[in-house]
């Protein structure tokens, strides 16, 4: 669904032809965010995913704030994501790049 609809916000990283790791995400338009006639598109991250080996090297963070650059240049106004709370380490990934937490 995400690679048909979205192709250009779902990357993989290859390290001598070995796929390492993937980020896969959407833009959709966001009718709450209408403002002064203009189309507002929020991103969403739906999966990040490193391979045990290549964690902590920067891949994943590469791989994020490059779908990020690809959604701001899409018109996205904000970028959301969910992970699960015991995941403390993408919890510091995405708040060292400037997510903050909302829990629900």
């Amino acid at each position: 669904y995400f690679v048909k609809n979205w192709p250009s916000l779902c990357l993989l990283a290859k390290i001598e032809g070995e796929t390492v790791a993937c980020v896969v995400s959407k833009a959709e338009v966001e009718n709450s965010q209408l403002v002064a006639g203009e189309t507002c598109y929020r991103g969403y991250i739906a999966m990040l995913a490193v391979n045990n080996t290549y964690r902590r090297s920067g891949i994943g963070t590469a791989l994020v704030c490059r779908s990020i650059e690809r959604m701001r240049a899409m018109g996205c106004a904000e970028v959301i994501l969910e992970t699960e709370t015991t995941n403390t380490i993408a919890l510091s990934l995405y708040e060292k790049l400037g997510f903050a937490r909302d829990e629900r």
